[in-house]
């Protein structure tokens, strides 16, 4: 087997430690459970999505810190928004904000490469 068919995205652009191709795909795979299956995205998706979309460059901020976006977030970005997500975890008045911020948190974790669970259950397309 050659490296390149056990690892199909090697020599990509990365993001933290995940390939751009990669992420790309599965934030195209949330957009069509959405788009074309109907999914209503709860706060926790919506965190996970609005990260991903922060890490491809096409959120003109970050999703908890809202720093302006000038392109693919920095390690150094990817875990201030970490750490910003996981505060609001611990003291965040806003149920619906925290349950926002652990999506952002797993999203940003998993980016990062400080978890191989990508927080997100891919849609088998139909």
């Amino acid at each position: 087997m050659l490296p390149e068919e056990s690892h199909p995205h090697l020599g990509e652009p990365m993001i933290g430690k995940r390939h751009l191709a990669e992420i790309t795909e599965i934030r195209d795979n949330i957009l069509y459970a959405v788009n074309d299956r109907g999914w209503e995205l709860q706060h926790w998706d919506q965190g996970v999505l609005d990260t991903y979309e922060w890490s491809l460059g096409t959120r003109d901020h970050s999703p908890i810190t809202h720093r302006p976006s000038t392109g693919h977030p920095s390690p150094t970005d990817l875990a201030r928004e970490d750490d910003a997500a996981y505060e609001e975890l611990r003291f965040g008045a806003d149920p619906h904000r925290q349950t926002y911020a652990n999506g952002v948190q797993h999203a940003t974790m998993w980016l990062r490469g400080q978890t191989d669970s990508q927080p997100w259950s891919l849609w088998i397309r139909s």
